[in-house]
């Protein structure tokens, strides 16, 4: 079965399943490059890009490796398609048109559309080293499962994806009670743009979560992960503890300083200062509605004063109507006032004063 999963709007990643071999396109048209275990293959026009993707990408398998503890020795073939067109036709997959990359990591191909309007924070490069990212963790777990969080979440913090964009709608779903539960998200992914945005952020923080905790907490996860072991016991023997007691952990520090991070550090200055509006204005409509929820309380409080009130002098009336005076008969009392209160749906009681 075919599975496409996007990394980010516009500029999604895809890790699809493996298909039978064929050699990626060394047609006439196409030209190559080899860099380490990596082979380029590109038209003429993408020479520039496919030198630039060749000098980082030996280092980007390094990194990977370091981080992940997998070492990908076999070769990778990274193709550049100019158009979708070309970019669909070179692949035994069919992407979807809003796809940026590919990944058959049975194959160890990287499928890349070089000339596709690279918006935000993802250009080209970032993309590649997601789609690698994708081949070495399937290569590593072959046909087990790899919990979807820990291949996304990987995937996207290595390449660098997470922005302050990333950060706030982070926060803005734990303010707002909505992050989704990482079970849910360990063997299946949101279809919606927003829930899986959502799902993405979460993944990449609560992966960079884990690294945290010690530079041989991942390595040991994905290799426990990758023989067999359930979640719950990988992640015991890698850390101490299971996915809700971690889970619990990774949620409480997140806070508004968590969106303001990569604003303080420099990058994302754009993003950041949006998000820096968002959450302000996130953090208002909150405060506005803990004001509204108290106003209301404090009228209902009042409100029911009031029917105290009414009660105590109904009460003062039976006693009086007991002893046979009436109001046609006698007047009231001197100093005695009847209340009578009108109260519309909605509104403060108003009193009317009757002598």
């Amino acid at each position: 079965m075919r599975r496409f999963l996007p990394t980010a709007v516009l500029l999604l990643a895809l890790a699809l399943p493996s298909f039978a071999s064929a050699a990626p396109p060394t047609a006439p048209g196409y030209e190559s490059l080899t860099a380490g275990s990596l082979r380029f293959h590109f038209r003429a026009k993408d020479e520039g890009i496919a030198a630039v993707l060749a000098a980082r990408g030996p280092a980007a398998l390094s990194s990977i490796a370091s981080k992940t503890g997998i070492e990908s020795p076999r070769v990778i073939d990274v193709v550049l398609s100019p158009t979708f067109a070309e970019f669909a036709a070179a692949q035994p997959g069919t992407p979807p048109s809003w796809a940026a990359g590919t990944a058959y990591w049975e194959r160890g191909e990287v499928y890349l559309r070089s000339r596709m309007p690279h918006v935000g924070a993802d250009p080209i490069d970032k993309v590649f080293v997601h789609e690698l990212v994708h081949v070495v963790l399937g290569r590593a777990f072959g046909d087990r499962e790899i919990p979807r969080w820990l291949n996304e979440g990987s995937a996207k913090l290595f390449a660098g994806e997470m922005d302050a964009q990333g950060h706030a709608t982070l926060v803005q779903a734990a303010l707002g009670g909505a992050l989704l539960d990482l079970e849910d998200i360990t063997h299946r992914w949101p279809r919606s743009p927003g829930r899986a945005g959502l799902a993405y952020a979460q993944s990449s923080d609560f992966v960079a979560y884990l690294a945290d905790r010690g530079e041989d907490v991942l390595p040991r996860l994905i290799a426990e992960l990758s023989s067999g072991v359930s979640v719950d016991a990988a992640l015991e023997r890698a850390t101490g503890q299971r996915l809700s007691a971690l889970e619990d952990a990774w949620r409480g520090r997140i806070t508004f300083w968590h969106a303001l991070l990569p604003v303080i550090g420099g990058s994302g200055v754009t993003w950041g200062a949006g998000a820096l509006i968002f959450l302000i204005a996130a953090f208002r409509r909150r405060r506005a509605f803990h004001t509204k929820v108290s106003a209301m309380e404090a009228r209902e409080a009042a409100a029911e004063a009031r029917r105290a009130a009414v009660a105590a002098q109904m009460s003062v009336h039976t006693a009086l109507f007991g002893t046979g005076w009436s109001m046609e008969s006698t007047p009231l009392p001197q100093g005695y006032k009847q209340t009578i209160i009108y109260t519309e749906p909605g509104d403060t009681p108003d009193d009317e004063i009757i002598h």
